[in-house]
């Protein structure tokens, strides 16, 4: 080999110190040197993984440069920093082959002169992907291990709300997440919370503006309440401090979980969407624009919908927000509402408990203690408890969120004709009325008829 290509990459050791890339490329010159070679060109990849599906754009440039003949071979300071899975060795050394380069290593007796030598390299790179693959089950064992010990979930950016390690809240942070959470209970979007921070150039912890979906992932994140999570599951309580109770959390993830808050992006500008259902299919109504320009609800075509049911938008939309203005005023609503449940609080804990009860269940029947059978029957009927628990934690969400409209129909009604913001409308509704169903059109699509709405209030 008279002109090499230095090929560097950093990844970490096994012991888990650092590999910079310069050191590699000194040893690697140093190597060349005693050879008597010369280092054509130097290509490198920065904190790109030699084991996984990633383009490495240093690899790739010093693949062209092989296949160019602008050098005759590849020095590394090892093996693994080149490649760690059996077929990308196959790819590189075809190019090799074909353009009689040459591969040498400054740590490993490589010598691919031969097919004894191309044997060993090709053992040493079975080998470095089984390292790989060992440190990859490694590393997700460490972090079931924390997850189970409630441990804080270390790398990656800073928690948003908490310092680096989790020791201390950061105060500003944990005010905007206990804002937010009272916004979302008390019937706000995420995106007019998100549209609000954003004004204010209040930004996430890496410094960037906030999104809709960023907002939601954290605030259904269990560790806000000092809970640690894992595959789904809480397993611990950990050790950092809690911005919100466990109360709190509970009813954060029943009203951003429901599927009723789900709204086709089309349909956003529209009062209704995902409200309305077409009284044939149960499907969700969209918003749209017909091509006479006219808005309008349609049930979506198949397979989502029947596309069979229409009505036209403006006029439902003033007769519904009427009816949420006048049944907010209205004394039987606030009797209802009024009224919630006053064990309301307790149902989150009677999921948890119940949560437990599946978990201490599964053990008996894991160590004998139960049949099959025994743990069938009590598991259908603990999961039927679990279910209404659930049920009737979501319908006093649904009251909480409704209660501060209560008594304001008139004042509503005022700011909802001086432009009041659509996604506060959205709440409102959305807080009073469960759905509506429109019925089959009698008098023709293009004709409005209110006896075809059918309101199915939440209290």
């Amino acid at each position: 080999m008279k002109r090499c290509a230095i090929y560097t990459r950093l990844s970490k050791d096994a012991d888990g110190t650092e590999t910079a890339t310069a050191r590699q490329e000194a040893d690697a010159r140093a190597f060349a040197a005693a050879k008597g070679w010369t280092v054509a060109e130097v290509f490198k990849d920065v904190d790109l993984s030699a084991y996984r599906k990633v383009t490495r754009p240093g690899y790739e440039s010093m693949l062209t440069a092989l296949a160019s003949r602008q050098v005759d071979g590849v020095l590394v300071w090892k093996l693994d920093r080149l490649v760690r899975s059996p077929a990308e060795f196959e790819r590189f050394w075809a190019i090799c082959e074909t353009h009689d380069a040459t591969l040498a290593s400054v740590n490993e007796p490589v010598d691919t002169s031969n097919e004894l030598g191309l044997v060993i390299v090709r053992i040493l790179v079975a080998f470095a992907r089984l390292e790989s693959a060992t440190m990859s089950l490694r590393l997700r064992s460490v972090k079931a291990a924390s997850a189970k010990a409630g441990r804080p979930k270390h790398g990656g950016p800073r928690a948003f709300g908490l310092t680096d390690g989790w020791t201390d809240i950061v105060p500003h942070e944990a005010d905007m997440i206990v804002d937010a959470a009272a916004r979302v209970l008390a019937g706000e979007s995420i995106r007019s919370i998100v549209l609000d921070w954003n004004r204010q150039s209040l930004t996430t912890s890496t410094g960037r503006p906030w999104s809709a979906q960023t907002l939601r992932n954290l605030l259904l994140q269990r560790r806000l309440c000092g809970q640690r999570e894992h595959r789904g599951e809480i397993v611990a309580d950990g050790v950092w401090p809690a911005i919100l109770d466990v109360d709190t959390c509970d009813r954060l993830r029943t009203v951003l979980t429901d599927p009723a808050r789900t709204v086709p992006h089309a349909g956003r500008t529209f009062l209704l969407s995902g409200i309305l259902r077409c009284h044939n299919c149960d499907s969700r109504m969209r918003g749209s624009i017909a091509t006479n320009g006219r808005r309008r609800y349609a049930c979506p075509p198949k397979p989502e919908g029947c596309n069979g049911t229409v009505i036209l938008a403006d006029p439902t939309d003033q007769l519904l927000a009427d009816m949420v203005c006048d049944a907010l005023d209205s004394p039987d609503l606030a009797s209802a509402l009024g009224r919630p449940d006053d064990d309301g609080d307790d149902h989150a804990a009677r999921i948890r408990v119940l949560i437990g009860r599946l978990d201490d269940l599964a053990g008996m029947w894991a160590n004998g203690g139960i049949s099959r059978r025994e743990w069938m029957t009590a598991r259908t009927s603990i999961d039927q408890q679990l279910e209404q628990a659930r049920a009737a934690a979501a319908a006093t969400t649904r009251n909480r969120q409704a209660a501060p409209w209560v008594g304001r129909g008139m004042q509503l009604r005022a700011r909802w004709d001086d432009g009041l913001d659509l996604e506060f409308q959205r709440a409102a509704v959305g807080a009073v009325i469960d759905r509506a169903v429109i019925r089959a059109a009698v008098k023709g699509r293009n004709r409005f008829d209110a006896d075809r709405i059918v309101v199915e209030w939440r209290a």
